[in-house]
């Protein structure tokens, strides 16, 4: 008597869909974490300016600045466009319009610094895409 092994064609089937459903539920989640790690490094990168345009600022500057260059930035893959504008009065503000995917990409956030030398975080991106430490404009 011959014995057939190996799986049966509905057996195969039923693992293919198994499979579409995990993934039709894996790939919004994934693609969720990609947008937050976009936002957490385009913040990153615009954080270091932070720390120059504090000591300019200490320093006791002579002119406004207006150039990521001033600061120490340069524009980058995550934050292909900077705005910069640190003013004489210590009032500064650095932005950042990020680009990568369709839940970040022309978003801005922006670090903002007051009279009293605080800085804050904001950005017009989803608020789930947001770090706890940034509030959406």
């Amino acid at each position: 008597m011959y014995r057939q092994s190996g799986f049966t064609l509905i057996e195969l089937m039923i693992a293919v869909a198994i499979i579409g459903v995990l993934a039709s539920i894996a790939l919004p989640i994934y693609q969720s974490h990609v947008c937050r790690a976009q936002v957490a490094a385009a913040l990153g990168e615009i954080s270091e300016g932070r720390i120059q345009a504090e000591t300019q600022i200490s320093d006791g500057l002579t002119k406004t600045l207006t150039s990521a260059g001033d600061i120490g930035l340069r524009e980058s893959i995550r934050c292909p466009s900077l705005a910069v504008d640190v003013g004489l009065n210590g009032v500064a503000s650095i932005a950042c319009t990020m680009a990568g995917n369709d839940g970040v990409a022309g978003y801005k956030i922006i670090f903002s610094r007051g009279n009293e030398g605080k800085w804050t975080c904001a950005s017009d991106v989803n608020a789930k895409y947001l770090p706890a430490t940034c509030a959406k404009i």
